[in-house]
């Protein structure tokens, strides 16, 4: 629709008329004739809606991602968007529950950026109470040194998370590594962890 044309503005506020909700940027055309055309309407504007790439960045997402030592990267398959599209979903549904309740239109707003805050949060809370900047890691898990993703000679890889008492000793019974046997520290961070082991061959 051409909504600087007569006939543009007059097909989309006939469609306005008989929706439910509209998604739309920071500025919505004919706002004002919007809700005049339908009172009950939802809009729910997204706002810092920019390139993906730059609201990844500006969200600080992009400081967690890639591995040590190299250049950020960025979330694929379009990861980013979808979840500022979970947060649209639910700031509209609460509005057209509100409208439903009220029978008056109204308007929500969502951050992309701050949408994509919420990815980081984990770095934020260690940061607010201990000072820490977490930092790159690659696939390496947070929790203990062997937790994350790692190659294995055969081109499969393990991923595991091994945080609970006596798993660190049944995981080397099973790996067979004498280095790693040999390492102390590695078999006394398991102790400082009491949460369940998960671990996966793919």
């Amino acid at each position: 629709m051409n909504l600087d044309s007569p006939a543009g503005q007059k097909i989309l506020l006939e469609l306005l008329s008989q929706s439910d909700a509209l998604v739309s940027g920071d500025s919505l055309p004919l706002e004002d004739r919007a809700f005049a055309a339908n009172p009950k309407l939802v809009v729910t504007k997204i706002h810092d809606q920019e390139p993906e790439i730059c609201a990844v960045a500006r969200s600080g997402l992009m400081s967690l991602t890639g591995h040590p030592g190299q250049a950020p990267a960025t979330v694929r398959a379009h990861v980013p968007s979808l979840a500022v599209g979970i947060y649209v979903a639910v700031a509209t549904a609460a509005a057209l529950l509100t409208s439903k309740k009220t029978g008056k239109g109204s308007i929500a707003t969502v951050s992309a950026r701050g949408a994509l805050e919420s990815f980081v949060e984990q770095a934020m809370v260690e940061y607010t109470f201990s000072g820490t900047i977490t930092e790159r890691k690659g696939s390496k898990g947070t929790i203990t040194a062997v937790s994350g993703a790692l190659p294995c000679k055969d081109g499969h890889w393990v991923i595991s998370q091994i945080h609970r008492p006596g798993r660190w000793t049944k995981f080397m019974d099973w790996v067979q590594d004498p280095e790693l046997i040999s390492a102390p520290s590695l078999a006394e961070e398991e102790n400082q962890h009491n949460a369940a082991t998960s671990l996966w061959i793919v």
